[in-house]
Formats: structure tokens, sequence, C-alpha cells
């Protein structure tokens, strides 16, 4: 049996942290909106802070869940769809240091946040807050006790109204062109 050389899978492991890192192409362009956000990790491509850029439209085929949802009679997802056409989503985290575990975690978050929401859409045709206390509690029962996760998930309309939910998390801060300066949402 050949034993991994550890150079080799630290190098493997920074190539799949690079994957799951936003490309600048993946910024939500919502008209009238700047949309800005980055994380500098310590470490090259292993970092314990990530985020997840959602453009609806083009990370979940809305046009084609949406005629899905219509060829089963399922008016209130197919409604519910129909909005997020006009927004875009953001997550945050920041797992408790920045180490490759760290890296690992925000990895495992990554998946578990994508898979679950597009299960969500799916089903009730936006992402709900059950997936959050989901992945919170299979996060909780997986991961090590001296190891934690904060984030925030925000939505955005073309409007410029953003909800968000945060675990944890520090409030974001919003620039605003109205009031020309920083605000925030409580």
């Amino acid at each position: 049996m050949r034993v991994p050389d550890d150079k080799n899978e630290i190098i493997n492991f920074q190539k799949i942290a690079k994957n799951i890192n936003p490309d600048p192409g993946d910024i939500p362009a919502i008209p009238g909106l700047d949309i800005y956000g980055e994380t500098i990790s310590l470490f090259g491509d292993v970092s314990g802070d990530h985020i997840i850029y959602i453009d609806f439209v083009k990370r979940f085929n809305i046009d084609d869940r949406i005629n899905q949802a219509e060829k089963e009679s399922s008016i209130e997802v197919s409604s519910k769809l129909k909005l997020l056409k006009n927004k875009a989503a953001i997550l945050l985290s920041d797992v408790s240091g920045h180490s490759i575990t760290d890296s690992l975690l925000n990895a495992m978050l990554h998946q578990a946040f994508l898979v679950g929401a597009s299960y969500e859409l799916s089903i009730y045709g936006e992402i709900t807050i059950d997936l959050f206390e989901r992945i919170n509690q299979r996060f909780y029962q997986s991961s090590a006790i001296d190891k934690f996760i904060t984030l925030i998930y925000g939505e955005i309309e073309n409007n410029g109204d953003f909800r968000f939910i945060s675990a944890a998390h520090p409030l974001p801060l919003i620039f605003s062109n109205e009031f020309n300066r920083i605000v925030s949402k409580t």
C-alpha cells in the first residue's frame, strides 16, 4: 500500500479549495446594484473564510424549474421561482481558524448549501430558514467541539431590498447611494 505524500495532498486540497472560490464572473449582475465581496486568505487558497455568490438564473436554471413547476401544477412554487429572476444571493462563512481543516469545513458547507438550495428551490421555490437549521444541526453533530462556523446569507432584490439571516456572524455593511454612506439593516 502506497502512503500518500503529504505535500501532494496539500497541493490537491489547494486545487479543490481554489475551485470552490468564486471567479469574478460569478458575481451576480443586477441592474442598478453593485455587488462586491472577497475573502483574503492567509495561506493561498486555503482559508477559514468563504463566499458563495448565487445568480439564481444562471446557477439554478430558474426558467427550467419554473417550467417544471408549471407542468406539475405547482403554482406557488412557480410564483416564488419567478421572483428569483430579480434577486441574487450571497453566503459568507467564517470557520474559527485558518488551517486546512477549516478550509475543509468551508468546502463541506459549500457543497451542503448548494445541494440543499437546489432541493429547496425544487420543493418550495425558495431557500428557507429550515435549510440553515438542518445544516447547523449536521455540522454540530459532525465537526470537532472546538470548531464552529458563523455565516450570513442574504438575498437582494433589484429594487435594493436586502433580507438576510445571520448565524452568529457580524451584520453586513451596506453602502447606500441615497445617503452616501454605509448603513446597516437589522
